[in-house]
C-alpha cells in the first residue's frame, strides 16, 4: 500500500518507528526571535550580542557567555569556558553546581535548535 492509497485521515505507519517520552521529561520548544536568537518554551533565551559573546537570559538575569567560534564536524560551532554559568551577570552570587548545569545544557539546546554545536 503506498500513501497514495491510504485511506484519508490515516496517520499510523506501521513501518515507522514510534518514539516513547518518558513521563515528566521536559521539552524545549524553540522559536528564532530573529535571525540571532530563540527564545524557549521553558523561559530563556538565547541571542548572539557579538561576534564574541551570547547572552543567556532567564526573566532579568542575565549570563552574557564569552565564546570562541570555530567548526566542528563540517558545521558552525562555539567554544566556552567551563565557568561560563558560574553566576548571573548583576549578582556576586556563584550559583549551585546544579543551577550551572541547567543553564548550560538549556544554552547547549538553544545552540543545537539553531545549527550551532558547543564544544567545552
Amino acid at each position: 500500500m503506498t500513501d497514495l492509497d491510504r485511506p484519508s485521515g490515516s496517520c499510523h505507519d506501521a513501518n515507522r518507528p514510534t518514539a516513547v517520552i518518558p513521563p515528566n521529561t521536559p521539552i524545549n520548544m524553540f522559536s528564532w526571535l530573529n535571525k540571532q536568537g530563540v527564545s524557549s518554551s521553558e523561559g530563556f533565551v538565547v541571542r548572539s550580542v557579538g561576534r564574541f559573546s551570547i547572552e543567556y537570559r532567564e526573566g532579568a538575569q542575565v549570563v552574557t557567555v564569552a565564546v570562541e567560534p570555530g567548526s566542528f564536524g563540517g558545521g558552525p560551532s562555539v567554544s566556552i569556558e567551563p565557568d561560563a554559568f558560574s553566576r548571573w551577570d548583576n549578582l556576586r552570587l556563584t550559583n549551585s553546581a546544579t543551577k550551572q548545569t541547567q543553564m548550560r545544557e538549556n544554552f547547549v539546546a538553544a545552540m543545537k535548535f539553531q545549527g550551532i554545536s558547543v564544544e567545552p
